[in-house]
């Protein structure tokens, strides 16, 4: 059965905890939402936000959020903060031109701009590092990306 039966607009979900949602949802601009699934009351996390998220532990959200002039940044929402304005918080710029990503266990964020795939480790790299450049092999255009469960290794989608 649904969860919810009027949205239709969502683009993309995921579980925050056990009765949150988080939904984007596709219109002008996009946005990220969470939603209670038992009381149906919906929070605006942010707006004019990338495709990708990523649910971390104890209710916090990894999304990007676009800025006005092409940059974006990689945000943190903590579901439980108790002040709004603690709520996000900035964790890294994202690459010039690159919005999709995926994250390690360890806190690693990973990020592909054409052919090159790089990382930023939270808390211990202050610019991205190159780890890969994958155009010996005729890759090109990454876009979007995940790692596996044990973070073992990565799918690309790439053109």
């Amino acid at each position: 059965r649904p969860v919810f039966n009027d949205l239709t607009n969502v683009g993309y979900y995921a579980w925050l905890n056990s009765r949150d949602i988080v939904l984007y949802k596709v219109q002008n601009p996009n946005q990220l939402v969470k939603s209670d699934i038992y009381g149906g009351t919906e929070e605006v996390i942010a707006q004019n936000v990338g495709r990708c998220f990523i649910p971390g532990s104890g209710g916090t959200l990894i999304y990007v959020q676009k800025n006005d002039g092409g940059e974006s940044d990689i945000m943190l929402y903590d579901s439980r903060a108790y002040f709004e304005d603690q709520k996000k918080r900035k964790i890294a710029s994202t690459l010039a031109g690159a919005e999709d990503f995926a994250m390690s266990m360890n806190g690693t964020v990973f990020m592909a701009y054409d052919s090159k795939v790089y990382t930023f480790t939270l808390g211990q790299d202050e610019e991205w590092q190159l780890l890969a450049d994958l155009s010996a092999y005729g890759i090109k255009g990454i876009s979007r990306m995940a790692l596996s469960p044990n973070d073992g290794r990565i799918a690309l989608v790439a053109q």
